[in-house]
C-alpha cells in the first residue's frame, strides 16, 4: 500500500510538471527607460537638478502560472540607467571681483544586469488580459560610461574629461587620492570613474495589457532601495545614491 501511495505521488507530481511546461510562457521584451537617481552628498548636499536620462533594456520573461488569476514571472534583463547631476555652488568674491558660481555636471550612463522577480494578477478581459505586478529586483553593474564638466561662471573651465565607469564594493584609497565628481563617485585616473557597488536592490512594478495571448505592452518602473555608493575603507557612508527608472516595454511570446 505504500509503494503505491508513493507511485501515485510520483505520478501526481510528473502531472503537474507538465501541465505547468505546457502552460509556462517565455516572452522575449524590449523598450525604453527614463532614469535618475536620489542624490545626496556631503559635498553639495543643497542643489542638484536631474533631467530624466534615456536608455533601453532588453530580455527574457519566463511566465510560470499560479491558479488562473496569477502568475509569477522572473526576468533576465539588460538595461541601461543614469542621470545627470548638476550643482551649483556660490564663492564669495573679493574686493576686486565680483562673486561668482562654481558649477560641477556630470553625465553618468551605467549598464546592469537586471532580474526582476514579479508577482502578476492577469485577469482575462475577452482575449486579452490585465496586468497588475510587483516584486524585488536585483540588479548588478556591468560597465557604462560617464562625463564630467565643471567650470566658474566667469569663464574658467576646470574640467571637461569622458571615463569609463567602474564599480566598487569599497573605494579602498584615500578620499584625497581621487578625482571627486558627485554623489559618491571617484576617480583613478582619466579613463576610470569609480562609479557605485555593483549591486543594487529594489522593488519593480509593472501595469500593462496582455494582448491577444501573443503581444504584451507595459509600463515598468524601479525604486531603488539599495544605497550603492560605495564606502571609503568600511566607515559609515557620507552620499546617498539610489536609482529610479520608468520605461516601456513591448513583448512577444514564443
Amino acid at each position: 500500500m505504500p509503494a503505491i501511495k508513493s507511485l501515485a505521488l510520483c505520478l501526481l507530481a510528473l502531472t503537474t510538471m507538465f501541465q505547468l511546461k505546457a502552460q509556462t510562457k517565455i516572452w522575449i521584451t524590449g523598450g525604453i527607460n527614463f532614469s535618475g537617481a536620489k542624490i545626496k552628498n556631503m559635498y553639495y548636499p543643497e542643489t542638484a537638478s536631474q533631467p530624466a536620462k534615456t536608455g533601453f533594456h532588453a530580455g527574457t520573461v519566463v511566465a510560470i502560472p499560479v491558479g488562473t488569476l496569477f502568475s509569477f514571472e522572473p526576468g533576465l534583463e539588460y538595461i541601461t540607467k543614469g542621470y545627470h547631476y548638476n550643482t551649483r555652488v556660490p564663492l564669495t568674491g573679493t574686493a576686486n571681483t565680483a562673486p561668482i558660481e562654481y558649477i560641477r555636471e556630470q553625465d553618468i550612463r551605467p549598464s546592469f544586469l537586471q532580474l526582476p522577480l514579479h508577482f502578476v494578477y492577469k485577469p482575462r478581459i475577452g482575449q486579452n488580459a490585465l496586468l497588475i505586478g510587483a516584486g524585488p529586483y536585483f540588479a548588478y553593474g556591468i560597465g557604462g560610461t560617464g562625463k564630467n564638466y565643471s567650470y566658474y561662471t566667469d569663464g574658467t573651465q576646470v574640467d571637461n574629461s569622458s571615463a569609463k565607469l567602474k564599480f566598487k564594493h569599497d573605494l579602498g584609497q584615500p578620499m584625497e587620492n581621487y578625482l571627486y565628481s558627485a554623489a559618491a563617485t571617484y576617480s583613478y585616473n582619466a579613463s576610470d570613474i569609480i562609479y557605485s557597488q555593483p549591486l543594487d536592490v529594489g522593488i519593480s512594478t509593472l501595469l500593462g495589457f496582455e494582448l491577444h495571448r501573443n503581444y504584451r505592452i507595459q509600463l515598468n518602473s524601479q525604486i531603488g532601495l539599495k544605497n550603492v555608493a560605495a564606502p571609503y575603507k568600511g566607515q559609515e557612508k557620507q552620499s546617498v545614491l539610489k536609482n529610479r527608472s520608468f520605461g516601456v516595454s513591448l513583448g512577444y511570446r514564443f
